[in-house]
């Protein structure tokens, strides 16, 4: 096996290893939930079921981006 093949190999294995994020955006959490974000709009904050919390984003006119915690999609509560 060459060098190259080996750095490659070796590239692949650490990609399967990166640790999951602590927490998603509302486009992360529909993909992983199969709700659709108009609905994970409204559980957050119409209904208040779900934790997250606002970061304020340049550029945004002050609305931020919303980071829901990976424990809250994960729990059966909502």
């Amino acid at each position: 096996m060459t060098l190259e093949a080996q750095v490659r190999q070796l590239e692949a294995e650490s990609v399967q290893l990166k640790k999951p994020k602590m927490a998603l955006t509302v486009e992360e959490a529909s993909r992983e939930t199969g709700i659709g974000k108009s609905a994970i709009y409204l559980l957050v904050y119409k209904k208040w079921q779900i934790p997250h919390r606002r970061i304020n984003a340049v550029g945004k006119k002050g609305q931020g981006k919303i980071l829901i915690p990976r424990a809250a999609l994960e729990s059966e509560a909502w």
